[in-house]
C-alpha cells in the first residue's frame, strides 16, 4: 500500500498514539500515510521522523536559540484556535510560500469543518503585539505530533518557523509525553532539512518500512 487515509470520526489519545508509531499524520480531519511524495515533478520518498523525549536535552545551540527568541518575542501556549488573527497571517506567508497550501487556515486544518477530533494546542508569538507566528501540534497519551507553522515572512531571519517547533518540543519535555513526531523529512528536497536541526544521529529515530 503506497498512500493510505483513513477518516475517523473520533479520536482518542491512545490511537492517535497508535497512528504515529506506524507513521500516519495528519491531514485536515483525516490521517494519512504514504510512502512516495510528488514535488516539482519529481518523485520523492518521504522518512518518518520522531524524536524520543525522555533525557532528549537541546544541544547549546538550540538553547541559544530558544534564549534569543524567548527575549525578544513574546510567547503563549495554549489550547489552538482558528481566529481572524491567524487567518490573516496565514494569508500573508502564503503569498510567499513556495508550494500548495489550503485556501484557507480553517481548511488546512478542519476541511472548512467547525468542529474537530484532535486535542490541538497552539504556540503564538508576538512582537508586542503584532503576532508574528504560530503553530500548531496535537496532543496524544503519549505522544505530540507538530502539524503546521507558519510565520511572517518579514521576519524570516529569525527562523521562527522552526523556534516553535523547539517550543513544541519543550512543551512535550516538560509534560512528560515520550515521543515527539515532526511529520516527514524528503532526500533530495531541503524544503524540510530544518527538521533534521532538532537533534543529532542519535537523537532522532526514523520509521523503517
Amino acid at each position: 500500500m503506497f498512500t493510505e487515509k483513513h477518516f475517523p470520526e473520533s479520536l482518542s489519545g491512545e490511537v492517535l498514539d497508535e497512528y504515529l508509531a506506524k507513521a500516519w499524520y495528519r491531514m485536515g480531519l483525516s490521517v494519512f500515510t504514504c510512502h512516495f511524495l510528488f514535488f516539482d515533478e519529481s518523485l520523492y520518498s518521504p522518512i518518518w521522523l520522531r524524536l524520543p523525549l525522555e533525557g532528549y536535552v537541546f544541544r547549546k545551540s538550540l538553547q541559544k536559540k530558544l534564549q534569543q527568541a524567548r527575549q525578544q518575542f513574546r510567547t503563549v501556549i495554549k489550547h489552538g484556535i482558528i481566529d481572524d488573527e491567524k487567518e490573516e497571517l496565514f494569508q500573508r506567508y502564503k503569498e510567499q510560500f513556495k508550494g500548495k497550501l489550503s485556501a484557507t487556515l480553517r481548511d488546512s486544518m478542519l476541511d472548512g469543518q467547525d468542529h474537530t477530533i484532535f486535542d490541538t494546542f497552539e504556540v503564538n508569538v508576538y512582537d508586542g503585539e503584532r503576532l508574528v507566528a504560530f503553530s500548531f501540534f496535537d496532543l496524544g497519551n503519549d505522544s505530540i505530533a507538530s502539524i503546521k507553522g507558519v510565520y511572517d515572512h518579514n521576519y524570516a531571519a529569525h527562523s521562527l518557523g522552526f523556534y516553535t517547533m523547539l517550543e513544541e518540543i519543550q512543551f512535550g519535555k516538560d509534560l512528560g509525553f515520550q515521543y515527539y513526531y515532526p511529520g516527514y523529512f524528503v532526500p533530495g528536497n531541503q524544503r524540510f532539512d530544518y527538521k533534521l536541526r532538532m537533534g543529532g544521529r542519535d537523537d532522532v529515530q526514523f520509521f523503517d518500512l
